[in-house]
């Protein structure tokens, strides 16, 4: 069921980022892989460091502050190369746009940690 949820999540999460870019068909072809790979390889990483919901749930204990700055490090390099794939495909004002979307995103994550503490 939390699998169902993630997936659903990342979907909908997916789908706003498409929207708020407003990207063309020639651009959707060629950014949903992209935006999928990157939505699935931070998925793994939540799920590693216990941080995605389901795990959260089971936690016996809070991710110390080592772990948060490895996971933070993992989720910025797949942020930066989500960035570069996408750099040749995207104009200047999607770039913007998709990067607040990254800085909103990672300001969430930030949040739901904070409040696991």
């Amino acid at each position: 069921h939390a699998d169902e949820d993630r997936a659903a999540m990342a979907q909908a999460q997916m789908q706003e980022t498409i929207e708020r870019l407003e990207l063309t068909d020639d651009q959707l072809e060629q950014a949903k892989p992209v935006l999928q790979s990157a939505a699935s390889e931070q998925q793994e990483i939540l799920k590693r460091y216990e941080m995605d919901p389901e795990s959260r749930e089971n936690a016996t204990s809070k991710p110390g502050f080592r772990q948060l700055r490895a996971m933070r490090k993992e989720m910025t390099a797949v942020r930066e190369n989500t960035l570069e794939a996408l750099d040749p495909i995207l104009s200047e004002a999607q770039m913007e746009e998709l990067k607040l979307i990254q800085e909103e995103r990672r300001a969430e994550m930030r949040a739901r940690i904070q409040a696991s503490r």
